[in-house]
């Protein structure tokens, strides 16, 4: 990761969104570790391996919790064909591949980061401003560069 963000030009093509943490991505999170435990406090399994698997579970969602918080952009810059995840002072840059899902109430982003890494950020569309999100979607649906024309479709 970089240690300061690069600056983002501004120009037609410019599109930086302010993210928050979203309470229906918690939600759902904690609702499927919480029919995980209920499924393991049923089946007829033994005691140790019952609250060993309890104990896995609570971990994991310690740690998805954790994790979240920790790597969550606080903004998703776009300009120029490029996607920049900014949290704090750091930036990361985020080269989009395959198909992304863009629905009115989620967005999901999949590519590389600058480590090589795979990187998945998931946008409930309470992460984001309602306009921000229309956006962002918008973006994602229809880049400036064939908006503007610049790449025709092919006949």
């Amino acid at each position: 990761m970089r240690t300061t963000p690069e600056p983002i030009h501004s120009g037609p093509a410019a599109l930086a969104v302010e993210l928050r943490p979203s309470p229906l991505l918690a939600l759902f999170v904690i609702s499927c570790h919480l029919l995980a435990c209920l499924g393991l406090a049923l089946a007829a399994l033994p005691w140790p391996v019952q609250i060993l698997g309890l104990a896995l579970l609570i971990w994991h969602l310690r740690h998805c919790a954790l994790r979240h918080w920790r790597q969550l952009p606080q903004r998703i810059c776009y300009a120029n064909g490029e996607w920049l995840l900014v949290r704090g002072r750091r930036s990361n840059r985020l080269q989009l591949e395959g198909e992304q899902l863009v629905w009115p109430a989620l967005l999901v982003l999949r590519g590389r980061l600058d480590s090589g890494r795979l990187g998945v950020l998931v946008l409930p569309a309470d992460a984001l401003d309602a306009e921000d999100l229309r956006r962002l979607r918008v973006v994602l649906r229809w880049p400036p560069r064939a908006a503007a024309g610049l790449n025709p479709p092919r006949h």
